[in-house]
């Protein structure tokens, strides 16, 4: 997953937050995990403690529920991800 979110959005990593395209990749990545794979928080952390996972994860739902406009965008985000990610042979 963490490639298809790369390639989506063209980064080469999701680790440096100071470029936006990487940090919405990083909390794109974070997000589609916990939410299609329920992965556990020390799983998905590349770099962040489990904490701080779902604290990011906690913000981004919230998000989601308070702003209709970024709601919008996040979901063709998300669905173009997922479809690119199932798209695939597996």
């Amino acid at each position: 997953m963490r490639d298809t979110i790369c390639r989506y959005y063209k980064v080469k990593e999701i680790r440096n937050i100071d470029i936006s395209e990487e940090r919405r990749g990083r909390l794109m990545f974070i997000f589609l995990t916990k939410k299609e794979i329920s992965a556990f928080n020390r799983e998905i952390a590349g770099g962040l403690s489990p904490s701080a996972v779902m604290h990011q994860y906690k913000r981004i739902l919230k998000r989601l529920r308070e702003d209709r406009r970024f709601s919008k965008g996040w979901e063709k985000e998300s669905t173009s991800i997922m479809s690119m990610i199932k798209g695939r042979p597996q």
